[in-house]
């Protein structure tokens, strides 16, 4: 399903055309909050991207949500890089401009992740964890959220417009009760196929 296919149809099953904007930010919206769920079509496992040397931070092109490992490869061996607090990256850094080393730690600073320290080779990094793939802005966009957790987002998305912009809140009850049930169902495939070891190697 694209983009454009699920919100055509929540405005058919909610007889709302007139809300196609509103639509399409409750699907974002509700792609967030699915994403701070772990389901076997979420999880990713060693995504890579390369340092440049002396650049201390980089963007989060995965949109990564949950992180279970970061790591780096030097001198042939895997380093596990310690996750702390940007202010004790930044407390690090500070009078330190110049100083490049082997990095040890890492933070989130927005949708991206802040290095100590600044690497003085171009170490690649890897990442396990989960992600909310990238925003969906074309109508011919897709990602697994639209396929494997379609019917999850589409309630989610509905239960969002009943209650904030259709103010049916009796409706957005039973909706969110609706969701509930998705996610439970979701969860459960989860299990039996992490149970089966059947998950996404990649992006």
């Amino acid at each position: 399903m694209t983009f454009g296919d699920i919100k055509a149809r929540i405005a058919d099953e909610l007889v709302r055309p007139d809300l196609a904007s509103q639509i399409s930010l409750a699907v974002g919206d509700a792609i967030k909050e699915a994403a701070g769920n772990r389901f076997w079509f979420n999880q990713v496992r060693s995504l890579t991207f390369t340092m440049v040397p002396g650049q201390a931070f980089y963007s989060d092109t995965n949109y990564i949500e949950q992180i279970d490992s970061l790591w780096i490869i030097a001198n042939g061996q895997r380093r596990n890089l310690e996750r702390r607090n940007l202010h004790d990256i930044e407390g690090w850094n500070e009078g330190q401009d110049s100083l490049t080393g082997e990095p040890f730690a890492y933070a989130r600073q927005g949708d991206g992740f802040n290095f100590w320290m600044p690497p003085r080779l171009a170490y690649p990094v890897y990442i396990d964890g989960t992600t909310r793939f990238a925003p969906l802005v074309n109508d011919t966009d897709e990602n697994p959220y639209l396929t494997e957790g379609e019917r999850y987002v589409r309630a989610i998305a509905k239960a969002i417009v009943l209650e904030d912009v259709v103010r049916d809140f009796d409706e957005a009850d039973r909706q969110w009760t609706r969701v509930e049930r998705e996610k439970t169902m979701l969860l459960r495939d989860t299990s039996s196929r992490m149970a089966s070891n059947t998950l996404r190697a990649s992006l």
